[in-house]
């Protein structure tokens, strides 16, 4: 074979020899937009024009057949699923400028593919009837449809298979017996949900219009899976209009696309992942080191002042619980990967102590201020599925709700009650301030990655986004309303759903 042949559906080493060594002149063309262009031909076609083929490959039909307007237009008419009958043309090499009567069929291959089989008619051969050559044509076709490497099938326009290749046994284990006469809109072999998309590819090929290839999941008879991509295309067979499909096997295609696609989303996970954690390592070092330095500047205030001893120790004990806070982020790095430590797998916590906890952190750092924190009665059995990381939840929302309020009183009413939605178990929290409060506009983009970062009337968010994600990683869910509805200037509710514990022992 010339290395200039292009490439095209039948590549299996058995079926090429056949096409080659044919005695019969063979030349497929492929379409492309309006027009066919040469895309391969076999030795018998060589040997009539001297070998001199190549030189013809690539051509567009339109240009090489200019004079000959009727077999352009049988081209185009198979290429549409019309079965053209045998026919005899007086053709004229020019390349070897001789002509001879020949016989030409045309033999369409789903979905843009068109074989012309050509042959030198004897004086006896041209005294054949047209019934005789259509029955020739018709054996050749067959012979064609036998020997495709690939299922073919022809089908009826309410889906009844009225033949179908051997290649479909080998490839699935149904036998043409038992699939000929029955209609494959209703197959079990693949899954029932899409049944509906098949009918509707089906009315509309027969309508004319253009259905692209489908990949579907087939169950091959000894129950093994196999990925199917299925051509259609409407042919008319003495006036009678039928589809013809070729299925291809492209299990290893797909299973590689699913491997690859499945790594991608791996590496795309670890990757966030990766940044999520490292943001909030860096966001709980920033966190412990501006608490640590707030802390400071109320030692040296209270230093000054004798009656202040208490507050002292206070601030003190801030300092050093801050100070073992850090040491243990560090330790985290050392003992191995940050990210499988602080990763570790959710599980039942009983967050009431946690809760009492960020309360009394946020009271002894903000000491100056007047913070008057309620949390209403409830079920101090709840759990959820969470980890230690709610704590940065609780802490976060907390300091915010102090450092963005400018009322002389800092009220924060904590709301927490067990929910169910959609036969699933919730604990609901309601962080309600009366601080400066969020536009609108913003509380749809504050936690945005980056958004949170931002200044909002004053500067409000301070790791918000990381906070999304924690809930998130929980499988539960955050969002931001109005203390007073309608009017964000009288304080922010932050509310949270996060799965109840199934095991509370």
């Amino acid at each position: 074979m010339n290395d200039k042949k292009l490439k095209y559906l039948v590549d299996e080493n058995s079926y090429r020899e056949c096409f080659e060594k044919n005695p019969t002149p063979i030349y497929v063309w492929k379409k492309k937009k309006d027009d066919l262009i040469l895309v391969d031909y076999n030795e018998s076609a060589d040997r009539l024009v001297n070998n001199q083929m190549n030189m013809y490959l690539g051509k567009k039909a339109s240009v090489m057949y200019k004079d000959n307007q009727n077999i352009l237009d049988d081209l185009k008419q198979c290429l549409n699923g019309i079965l053209i009958p045998r026919k005899k043309i007086n053709y004229k090499y020019k390349s070897v400028n001789y002509s001879r009567i020949l016989t030409v069929s045309y033999i369409l291959i789903p979905p843009d593919l068109v074989f012309i089989y050509t042959n030198f008619l004897s004086r006896e051969e041209e005294w054949r009837s047209p019934e005789d050559n259509l029955m020739e044509s018709e054996e050749k076709y067959r012979s064609l449809f036998e020997k495709s490497p690939y299922i073919v099938a022809l089908i009826e326009k309410d889906g009844k298979i009225l033949e179908v290749n051997s290649r479909c046994e080998e490839i699935t284990g149904y036998s043409k017996n038992m699939l000929i006469g029955k209609n494959y809109l209703n197959f079990e072999s693949y899954d029932k949900s899409l049944r509906p998309n098949l009918r509707l590819r089906l009315e509309s090929m027969m309508k004319g219009e253009e259905v692209d290839p489908l990949e579907v999941l087939f169950k091959k008879k000894n129950g093994d899976e196999i990925w199917l991509l299925s051509h259609i295309n409407k042919i008319t067979i003495y006036d009678e209009d039928y589809i013809l499909g070729v299925v291809l096997d492209v299990t290893e295609k797909k299973s590689a696309e699913i491997k690859l696609r499945d790594s991608e989303l791996k590496y795309r996970e670890a990757h966030n992942r990766a940044e999520f954690y490292k943001d909030l390592f860096a966001h709980d070092i920033n966190n412990i080191l501006q608490n640590i330095r707030s802390a400071n500047e109320l030692r040296q205030i209270f230093r000054k002042n004798v009656n202040k001893e208490q507050k002292l120790n206070e601030v003190t004990d801030i300092i050093n619980s801050q100070v073992i806070r850090g040491a243990n982020l560090v330790s985290n790095i050392r003992k191995s990967s940050l990210l499988e430590e602080f990763s570790k797998k959710i599980k039942p916590i009983q967050f009431n102590l946690l809760l009492e906890s960020a309360i009394t952190f946020v009271e002894k750092m903000f000491q100056e201020r007047d913070i008057r924190i309620r949390v209403h009665p409830f079920n101090a059995n709840l759990k959820v599925d969470a980890n230690e990381f709610i704590l940065d939840v609780f802490e976060n929302i907390l300091i915010n709700a102090v450092k963005y309020n400018k009322s002389p009183i800092i009220r924060i009413d904590i709301d927490i009650k067990k929910i169910d939605i959609e036969e699933m178990s919730f604990i609901q929290f309601h962080f309600i301030d009366n601080g400066i409060g969020i536009r609108d506009q913003r509380k749809k983009i504050i936690f945005q990655r980056g958004q949170d970062k931002l200044k909002i009337d004053g500067g409000m968010g301070l790791g918000l986004s990381l906070v999304k994600k924690i809930i998130e990683s929980y499988n539960g869910k955050i969002w931001i309303k109005d203390r007073i509805e309608g009017d964000y200037s009288q304080g922010s509710n932050f509310i949270i759903h996060i799965p109840e514990a199934i095991n509370n022992n």
